[in-house]
């Protein structure tokens, strides 16, 4: 069975890929936009004397791209995502790629489609373990997952665990008023900026998360 593994050269891509070869899985395609990225993953094959490691170079923006590295795999763990750039250049490697890779995967023979197996992963809080059982696991194949972890921590959460089990921090609260003020010059500068800094917090999700309506 081949396997695809778009991000590969990422945090979670090489930590799959591990996980993965640590299975017995050793046909896998790695599509990487950075050549540079395969150093890593060439060292990893080097623990695991069966690895067959092919490296794709490509962009999943590009449907021609997508359809070379989807070429003869039947199972696909699809980790790659926009992190940084704009806000239109983070919804086109994200949003804009994922459909391009599902797009291109639905012309295929039909029964090539319900016999592959296709992992979309949406959170860093399920690494590889959960990420290599949904994709292997004989009673999922011809079916999509989308793996996500649904017991994330908020922020208040974590920082209050942290300084309990790690280390005490001193830390200030701001009140609600101070983080939509930031919010709002965040916004201001993202439209004036034209996007060159992403909209990581705005009013609507500073209003979500103290629980209020948008202003």
């Amino acid at each position: 069975m081949k396997v695809l593994v778009t991000g590969a050269g990422g945090f979670l891509g090489v930590h799959v890929i591990e996980r993965l070869l640590a299975h017995g899985h050793t046909n896998i395609r790695c599509l990487l936009r950075d050549p540079d990225k395969a150093d890593r993953l060439t060292k990893i094959s080097g623990l695991y004397p069966d690895a067959r490691l092919e490296f794709c170079y490509g962009d999943l923006r590009s449907k021609a791209d997508c359809a070379r590295a989807l070429a003869d795999v039947s199972l696909i763990f699809h980790l790659a995502a926009g992190l940084k750039g704009s806000a239109a250049e983070m919804f086109a490697d994200s949003a804009v790629a994922s459909r391009n890779l599902l797009e291109t995967l639905e012309t295929r023979n039909e029964s090539l489609v319900r016999a592959t197996r296709f992992v979309l992963v949406s959170s860093f809080g399920v690494y590889g373990v959960a990420i290599v059982f949904a994709g292997t696991h004989p009673d999922f194949a011809g079916q999509v997952y989308n793996v996500h972890d649904d017991d994330l921590l908020t922020a208040s959460q974590y920082l209050r665990e942290y300084k309990k089990h790690v280390e005490r921090i001193p830390s200030v609260r701001l009140p609600y008023f101070m983080t939509a003020l930031l919010a709002r010059f965040l916004e201001v500068y993202h439209r004036r900026s034209q996007g060159r800094l992403p909209l990581i917090i705005t009013r609507y999700k500073t209003a979500s998360a103290w629980g209020r309506q948008s202003v």
